[in-house]
């Protein structure tokens, strides 16, 4: 299996995160925010149950907004956006590519 350097801690940090029963939201420094990583396919993931509506979010690395990715890996872009249907939702996130897959 090929590792690549990995951040401390990845968030992801939006306006869905008290869904996720973080105390705010926009905050990365929340434990229920952090992405788990998986070592087979180096990529970062959570899944969660939100409800239908339209959500932003940005990927925030090691707790902080010092070093965030939004829309097409912008280092500081604009927030992805999420449409959702309700029921679960699955957010990875590639750090070698800052690409991020929902489903």
């Amino acid at each position: 299996v090929h590792t690549s350097p990995q951040p401390e801690s990845v968030a992801c940090a939006g306006d869905f995160n008290t869904n996720l029963v973080a105390p705010e939201n926009w905050a990365p420094q929340y434990d229920e925010a952090q992405l788990t990583l998986d070592a087979l396919d180096q990529h970062c993931k959570i899944s969660a149950d939100l409800p239908a509506g339209s959500y932003t979010f940005k990927i925030a690395l090691n707790r902080s907004w010092d070093e965030n990715y939004g829309a097409f890996g912008t280092f500081d872009g604009p927030n992805h956006e999420l449409h959702h249907d309700g029921g679960t939702v699955t957010i990875r996130y590639d750090h070698r590519t800052r690409d991020i897959t929902i489903n």
